[in-house]
């Protein structure tokens, strides 16, 4: 954490100068940071200091996150899909009266940390999201998809339900394939995202998650989650017919 003075030197430029840099500097956007270099310095623009100020849409709906929370992500991966399912709550219309989100994560097994009912205020479902543990086992995206069928077992009856299902990798080796899992979250009547990370997800492997390939959004690198969240929020909510 910077010092309070940085702390606010670094807010006040962002919010002025994030669009026009002074011709002395060189911004590059890396990982969620914005980094400033000239001779004697370097400024870390931490996005998670000055907040998240994307458009929140005027949806309804019950929003299941399936996270990967493998050996093959990093620490500082996990985080970057943390930022992502932050940042999608928050546009997708976390309330009261309003959207609700669960949270799955999944290794070589599947959990549900965070039910639908659990927080409706982004500032403590964000605290939840912060706290969830990495497993670090290897990857079984059945057991995620079943998982994500028990979540959904809670959602409102008359409201649309979406699932982000983010993998940055494949089934593991010898384990079923998932045509049985997957045709059970179809059979909810969920919209499926199918959010491949890299270059090692089989898109042929999981094309049965999907409804139709156009739900399949690939992201060429955990970096790139945070920058694509908007666009993919905003989208979602053209789907559904509700965008402000």
């Amino acid at each position: 954490m910077l010092p309070e003075r940085e702390r606010l030197f670094c807010e006040q430029f962002f919010y002025t100068e994030t669009h026009k840099l002074p011709n002395h500097f060189e911004s590059i956007l890396q990982c969620g940071f914005s980094v400033c270099l000239n001779q004697r310095m370097i400024i870390y623009f931490d996005f998670s200091l000055v907040g998240d100020y994307s458009p929140i849409f005027n949806v309804t709906a019950d929003v299941v996150f399936v996270v990967d929370s493998s050996n093959e992500v990093s620490s500082h991966d996990y985080t970057s899909e943390k930022r992502f399912v932050k940042s999608v709550a928050r546009a997708l219309n976390l309330a009261s009266k309003k959207s609700r989100v669960a949270v799955i994560i999944y290794s070589d097994y599947a959990t549900t940390p965070i039910k639908f009912a659990d927080y409706q205020t982004t500032g403590q479902f964000n605290d939840a999201v912060d706290n969830l543990i990495h497993i670090r086992r290897t990857r079984r995206m059945d057991r995620a998809l079943f998982e994500t069928v028990e979540a959904l077992k809670q959602a409102r009856p008359l409201v649309p339900k979406l699932v982000f299902f983010l993998t940055s990798g494949r089934q593991d080796t010898g384990a079923p394939s998932l045509d049985a899992a997957a045709r059970g979250v179809t059979e909810t009547g969920a919209i499926v995202y199918l959010v491949a990370i890299g270059q090692r997800p089989n898109l042929r492997e999981l094309r049965v998650v999907v409804e139709k390939p156009d739900n399949i959004i690939s992201v060429t690198a955990f970096g790139d989650l945070q920058q694509q969240s908007r666009d993919i929020s905003k989208d979602v909510a053209d789907n559904l017919g509700e965008c402000q």
